[in-house]
């Protein structure tokens, strides 16, 4: 399934730019005003365990708090990561709901690769079938009432105007609420609404009228084929 295999390269691509992260960019400033380098890949990070649990069918469990050094980071979303290439790869997760939450958890992960990467100075130029896909489904599925600064509770920003031609990924920033390429927005003084990047309410479970793509995944012995692929090489062992 395209679906499947674009989110496990959402999962690598994210993993990736954590790990190039350097020393020292922990307290940088991010697109998420109320966070740091390191508040954004904790909260990465327990996102991905929280994808775990609720695709396996588990509770969520509050989250854990902030990381430690930066290599610990790595190890810690590589952790993430391989509990839920686990739970898609399981027997039992109802085709009913696994393209909407595939789509959902691709989603965050490519908007938040943006995040990290623009707020530790790496490329923004990301996977482009990733980025295509996460826009498209957050048109399909983000609804206006979710939308708000973080002040008034929402949990996702309000959308960022962008020309047309902008690169794929500021429109999926502008789109999340975040202003891209702006350094003006990663001191927290570009307007009075900055973006949220809480996880909107899908996070925890798809809403009963939640459509569903036409194209189904692929069982479970096909899953577990491309998980452990992408287990042994998208998901980075060490930062650079």
């Amino acid at each position: 399934s395209p679906t499947f295999a674009l989110l496990g390269r959402a999962i690598g691509q994210a993993g990736t730019v954590i790990a190039g992260g350097g020393p020292g960019q922990e307290s940088r400033p991010t697109p998420c005003t109320s966070w740091d380098v390191r508040d954004l890949v904790s909260h990465v990070v327990d996102e991905v365990h929280r994808f775990a649990r609720v695709t396996a069918g588990r509770g969520v469990v509050p989250a854990a708090g902030p990381l430690g050094p930066l290599v610990d980071w790595v190890d810690a979303y590589r952790d993430a990561a391989r509990a839920l290439l686990a739970a898609w790869s399981a027997p039992g997760v109802p085709d009913s709901a696994a393209n909407w939450l595939m789509g959902q958890q691709l989603t965050e992960l490519a908007v938040h690769a943006w995040d990290v990467a623009v707020s530790t100075g790496q490329s923004t130029e990301l996977d482009v079938e990733v980025g295509e896909a996460a826009l498209a489904w957050g048109r399909d599925n983000l609804r206006p009432e979710s939308r708000g600064d973080e002040a008034s509770g929402a949990h996702v920003g309000p959308a960022v105007p962008v020309p047309d031609d902008a690169p794929l990924y500021d429109r999926l920033a502008a789109f999340g609420g975040r202003t891209p390429r702006c350094v003006a927005c990663l001191r927290g003084s570009v307007g009075s609404s900055p973006p949220s990047c809480r996880s909107p309410p899908s996070a925890a479970a798809p809403p009963a009228d939640a459509p569903t793509p036409a194209d189904a995944p692929p069982p479970p012995a096909a899953r577990r084929g491309a998980a452990q692929s992408v287990a042994a090489s998208q998901v980075p062992r060490t930062a650079r």
